[in-house]
């Protein structure tokens, strides 16, 4: 990573979260509930009602910039011995921005998975037993503490009274309704026939803004949930349904074998970072982890109405890459703290 291009990222995620505060009106918002902060959202013009290309951008920026600078401050910030005073400034400093814009209150509980994700493993000393205490952890927190953590995201009036169910329950209802949906996205393309591309294109071509594209198709799930005649359209609709309805079972087929050799490749450099001391500082180290935490986002879908975090994931991490294919001067502050954040040599054995 580039030291240089780290500062840079920082001041524009500084900007971007002092733009989001004055937007909308304060920082109390980020700490009452995630519906108040929606109608503040779309009090400044970013929300429900304006132009949902327009949201998509300033709402992944608002929550990813800020986030992939911390992470990249991380390394730098847990290194053993002394550290330049900017590197503890700008850690704290993206520390507090991310407790106001990422918290668990007024952001998707999902995102909050991938902020915790990336966390916990760009931390140093990552073992065997962390990694699956971390699985674990999740895990449980998925089956049993998602589904009650509604009561602190909305208004008092709006709030429903909490029932406890059994967990086949739980797994087959709101969060967990992919076999649900798939089994509604199967009906609706017999219905309407494949849209050959035309959901896939949306969703990466996110951006665009539908007074340029008009025949810009929504969420598969808002789609499937119109077809439906449902009241809440806000749906679900996984990874394999957004390439069923597009190409059938040969995309189905194609895209999950692309992904999954992705995956593998990926998993396998990531190990190569853990082992290797002279990449303790590579942007894999902390941009897999937060892909990986993602991954739950875009493995539930839609894919439209998830692809701007993504993509400022993404260009954050493009950014702060070291452009230049030299050898790091050993004298410089990165390389220096390569060198000290691994204290014991190489793990004998990825975790």
């Amino acid at each position: 990573m580039s030291e240089r291009r780290m500062v840079a990222l920082s001041w524009a995620a500084s900007i971007v979260f002092l733009y989001a505060i004055t937007a909308g009106g304060s920082i109390n918002q980020y700490f009452s509930t995630r519906q108040a902060n929606l109608i503040a959202a779309a009090d400044a013009g970013v929300g429900p009602g304006a132009s949902q290309a327009m949201a998509g951008v300033i709402s992944g920026a608002i929550a990813a910039l800020p986030l992939v600078a911390l992470l990249a401050w991380t390394p730098l910030f847990m290194r053993r011995g002394p550290r330049p005073a900017r590197v503890t400034i700008w850690w704290f400093a993206l520390l507090a921005m991310n407790v106001v814009v990422n918290n668990p209150i007024s952001r998707s509980r999902y995102w909050f998975l991938t902020v915790t994700i990336g966390l916990l493993f760009t931390l140093p000393g990552m073992t065997k037993s962390r990694f699956r205490a971390i699985i674990l952890v999740g895990v449980a927190a998925a089956a049993i503490i998602f589904p009650y953590s509604d009561v602190f995201r909305v208004e008092s009036q709006y709030e429903r009274p909490i029932s406890s169910g059994s967990l086949q329950e739980t797994l087959a209802i709101k969060d967990y309704d992919q076999l649900t949906m798939t089994g509604n996205g199967i009906w609706w393309v017999d219905e309407t026939g494949l849209h050959f591309g035309r959901q896939l294109a949306s969703a990466a071509l996110f951006f665009v803004p539908r007074s340029i594209w008009p025949d810009k198709a929504y969420d598969t799930g808002v789609e499937i949930g119109i077809a439906l005649k449902s009241v809440n359209v806000n749906l679900s609709s996984p990874i394999w349904l957004e390439l069923w309805v597009d190409f059938w079972w040969p995309g189905v087929v194609a895209g999950l074998i692309i992904a999954g050799g992705l995956a593998r490749r990926f998993d396998l450099r990531y190990t190569e970072v853990l082992l290797r001391p002279d990449t303790s500082l590579a942007v894999l180290r902390i941009g897999l982890p937060l892909i990986a935490g993602y991954e739950f986002i875009l493995i539930r879908g839609p894919l439209l109405q998830a692809m701007g975090r993504v993509a400022f994931l993404v260009l954050a991490l493009w950014f702060i890459t070291e452009r230049s294919t030299s050898r790091a001067d050993p004298s410089s502050d990165i390389t220096a703290t390569s060198q000290e954040l691994v204290s014991h040599g190489p793990r004998k054995e990825p975790f």
